[in-house]
């Protein structure tokens, strides 16, 4: 098994000069219907939504057992989650975000199962939440949480309409 080590919690500190949206995906678990270039597009996009000018952003999708071993080494918990997010910037407010997101691709597979989803639809979704946890959003509460939810579904729909705007089909007709 190959191993692969999130960074610490230490914070980053920005650089005067800074580099635009960088994203890095690292697919640990086999049959991702999403692609590297379709990870990084749809990152891209909802941190430029969420007025992130500039990122270093990891993704890592792996399986449940991975993400149980980093909840219990970083969160404390014991258990298997759907999605990790490790906030390592020093200053959210300038636009800047370093961060690292995992995701379960064990869990998407059975929560898009349950509600009838794509695989890939399910990915995107907690790409975006992970995203969303990084700019700042929080669900511990159920307040904290609708709102959340609610940017998430807004974000969702976006990527939606956004896709359908760059499929080739529709390129075709402009």
């Amino acid at each position: 098994m190959r191993e692969l080590t999130i960074r610490s919690t230490t914070k980053v500190r920005a650089v005067k000069n800074n580099p635009p949206i960088n994203v890095e995906a690292v697919k640990l678990h086999p049959g991702i219907p999403l692609s590297l270039i379709e990870l990084k597009r749809v990152s891209r996009f909802v941190l430029k939504q969420e007025k992130v000018s500039s990122a270093q952003l990891t993704l890592v999708l792996a399986s449940d057992h991975f993400l149980r071993r980093l909840n219990k080494k970083f969160k404390k918990s014991d258990m298997p989650t759907d999605v990790l997010s490790f906030d390592l910037s020093s200053d959210i407010k300038n636009g800047i975000l370093f961060g690292d997101i995992a995701v379960s691709v064990d869990s998407a597979v059975r929560a898009s199962k349950s509600l009838s989803l794509t695989l890939k639809e399910e990915l995107t979704r907690y790409l975006v939440h992970g995203i969303l946890h990084l700019t700042g959003y929080d669900d511990t509460t159920a307040n904290k949480k609708k709102k959340m939810w609610k940017r998430q579904e807004e974000l969702m729909n976006k990527l939606r309409m956004h896709s359908v705007s760059q499929s080739p089909s529709s390129q075709e007709h402009q």
